[in-house]
């Protein structure tokens, strides 16, 4: 067996646990599960299959000299990647609105007995993702870019190519719009 062959057959398990993991994602938020610690161990489940699947991808892109070969895997990459950073944003959307339905109190009120109720995490803000103009680069730009700004209905277009041009660095920054 050749060495692509077997990163194929080493990611195809991992690729087809990641569609279970967002699967089961979305039916937690769709059923708008109070679980968030649960939703959240699936996203660190996630994490790990997705830094798998990146480090595979990697040895197979190295690999790989065909030309139409290195495009349908970029492709294949490409779209469970996508999916991941898709789910990631949900998740992220879905903790917000849970949090904006609950009247947390701040950690600085003192609770007694049974009625202690469990404070949410805060999630940190996710970046802007940065594109510097290198070619390898470019898809996961543009994956998480899609997702966060131009996908977002509550940016004007104005907005959106404010959000482009921050996130352009060194040759980037030198495009022509």
């Amino acid at each position: 067996m050749n060495p692509i062959e077997k990163i194929k057959n080493k990611r195809t398990p991992i690729r087809s646990a990641v569609t279970k993991l967002i699967t089961k994602i979305q039916n937690y938020i769709e059923s708008n599960c109070d679980d968030v610690d649960n939703i959240l161990e699936l996203q660190d489940q996630l994490i790990e299959k997705e830094l798998s699947l990146k480090q595979l991808n990697a040895e197979m892109e190295n690999l790989i000299v065909d030309a139409s070969e290195f495009d349908t895997e970029i492709n294949g990459s490409e779209e469970y990647s996508e999916k991941i950073v898709s789910i990631k944003y949900k998740i992220k959307s879905y903790i917000k609105r849970r949090e904006g339905n609950l009247n947390v109190p701040s950690s600085t009120q003192v609770w007694s007995g049974q009625n202690r109720p469990q404070l949410s995490i805060k999630l940190p803000e996710i970046p802007l993702p940065k594109f510097s103009g290198k070619y390898e680069e470019w898809s996961n730009f543009k994956i998480q870019f899609n997702n966060i700004i131009s996908t977002n209905s509550q940016l004007s277009s104005e907005q959106k190519l404010h959000y482009l041009k921050a996130a352009l660095t060194s040759e980037a920054k030198n495009l022509d719009y």
